[in-house]
This record gives C-alpha cells, sequence and structure tokens, in this order.
C-alpha cells in the first residue's frame, strides 16, 4: 500500500522494509481466519451469498492496515461500511484482470509474477479511491441555502 501511495523506494525504507508487516502479523492472522470463518459461513446458504461476503470484507485489510489500534471485528464492519454501494464497481475491477489472470498463466504461470502485485496495487488504489470518497464532503445542492440539518 506504501508503494501505490508514494515512490517504491522511499516506500519501502518508511516502512521498515519489504518484511516491515510481520510486525502486525497476529493481527493480520485473526482478521484473515475472522474473513474466512464469515466468507464460509455465507458460502454455506449458498454460493452468491458467499461471494458477496468475500467483497463486502475486501477491504478489511487495508483498514487494519491504516487504522493499527483496531480489531479484527472492527475492521470487518467498517469494510462493510465502505463497501456498501460500491460491491458492483469491485466485482467489475476484479473481473477486469481476469484477461490478464489468464494470459499470466499461460506461461506455466510465470506471467503471474507480474500480474499478481499489478492487481493488488490496482486493489490499493481502489481502497485509495474509496477512502476519499467516504470522507469527502457531499455536494452542495442549488435551491437549499446550504442550510444544514
Amino acid at each position: 500500500m506504501d508503494t501505490s501511495r508514494t515512490s517504491c523506494a522511499s516506500a519501502i525504507r518508511a516502512s521498515g522494509g519489504l518484511f516491515g508487516g510481520f510486525n502486525r502479523f497476529s493481527e493480520a492472522f485473526i482478521l484473515n481466519l475472522l474473513v474466512g470463518i464469515f466468507t464460509f459461513l455465507w458460502t454455506l446458504l449458498f454460493i452468491v451469498p458467499g461471494i458477496i461476503a468475500a467483497i463486502r470484507y475486501s477491504q478489511a485489510f487495508f483498514i487494519l492496515r491504516d487504522n493499527p489500534g483496531i480489531g479484527g471485528l472492527e475492521a470487518i464492519r467498517r469494510s462493510k461500511a465502505m463497501m456498501a454501494g460500491n460491491k458492483g464497481r469491485y466485482f467489475l475491477f476484479c473481473l477486469s484482470y481476469l484477461g490478464w489472470a489468464i494470459l499470466g498463466a499461460i506461461p506455466f504461470g510465470i506471467g503471474l509474477l507480474w500480474v499478481v502485485p499489478y492487481f493488488y496495487t490496482g486493489l490499493a488504489h481502489f481502497y485509495e479511491d474509496l477512502n476519499q470518497s467516504a470522507y469527502a464532503e457531499p455536494p452542495v445542492q442549488p435551491g437549499l441555502n446550504n442550510y444544514q440539518y
């Protein structure tokens, strides 16, 4: 995520190196376990609710990374709130990388060495877009005299 926010070299130095994320391994592991359990339980109902649940929880890792003081359940709650109304955009975003994934898998998966980081960088930018729009001021509607209720 730091790489998508700044230049690559400065991001690696600022985040403590390539392996700087391991100091929060237990929080990320618990979050991964919770997301896996919740997604599995939704998948038991049917396949489609499981896919929707996975999309709904998709931003939890980014939220946990940006807010170090919160726990796994709070990150999942914030991810659900952030993805409200954006599930279709996320689904189409992931679908747009399907062709790249197929092409990357053809030469015995070697192409995935480029496709996977490209995809995750795109996911980080998707999160940044959601995060900026979540805190943006709503547009002023003409005729209401900017009255706050």
